[in-house]
């Protein structure tokens, strides 16, 4: 267990041990953290950029004859917060054509960012602010000692599923407010 600055917590833990003699054995770990949010949102007064982790990973070694081995493995892990945003510091020029450029796209708004300086961490998204990922899966290794050498069998089957979406301009003007890019 672990706490610190930022109302961060975490906890991590792990068990394993014989579930049936010298035939099966297992392992179980787990992990969890949070973390509040290091930006502050001076438009919603919320905190924003927080962690949410977890993950899961279970083992079972099961040996039923001599030079015969099964171990099966399933593991999860999820990331799920409001992330990920930056602050206001400056406006510089880019390759863009001028149209495209911060100065045309900000024009006639009337808009002034919460600060200038990046130690106050206050920003003013006007979009929406989420990470969720989660992947995971399954494996099996299979080793069988025939002899002098021993023939080895892998399955596995994984997955991940990404879900992120922020205000792509990262202040409070109307200029992209979600970039919404999911992926499986």
């Amino acid at each position: 267990t672990r706490v610190a600055g930022d109302d961060y917590r975490q906890l991590i833990g792990t068990a394993s041990g014989p579930l049936a003699g010298d035939v099966l054995a297992g392992r179980l770990s787990a992990s969890w953290l949070e973390r509040d949010g290091v930006l502050h949102d001076a438009r919603t007064g919320t905190d924003l950029n927080t962690l949410g982790t977890s993950a899961m990973r279970g083992e079972l070694l099961y040996k039923p004859a001599d030079g015969l081995r099964f171990r099966f493995i399933a593991d999860r892990n999820n990331f799920d917060s409001t992330c990920c945003t930056q602050v206001y510091f400056e406006v510089a020029p880019t390759l863009k054509p001028a149209a495209r450029q911060y100065p045309a796209l900000a024009a006639g708004q009337n808009y002034a960012p919460p600060s200038v300086n990046p130690y106050d961490r206050v920003t003013d998204i006007d979009g929406p602010l989420l990470v969720d990922t989660a992947e995971g899966g399954l494996s099996t290794t299979i080793d069988w000692d025939v002899g002098t050498f021993t023939l080895t069998s892998i399955s596995a089957w994984r997955f991940w599923k990404w879900d992120a979406e922020n205000d792509r301009d990262y202040t409070g003007l109307s200029i992209q407010t979600s970039q919404h890019i999911p992926s499986r």
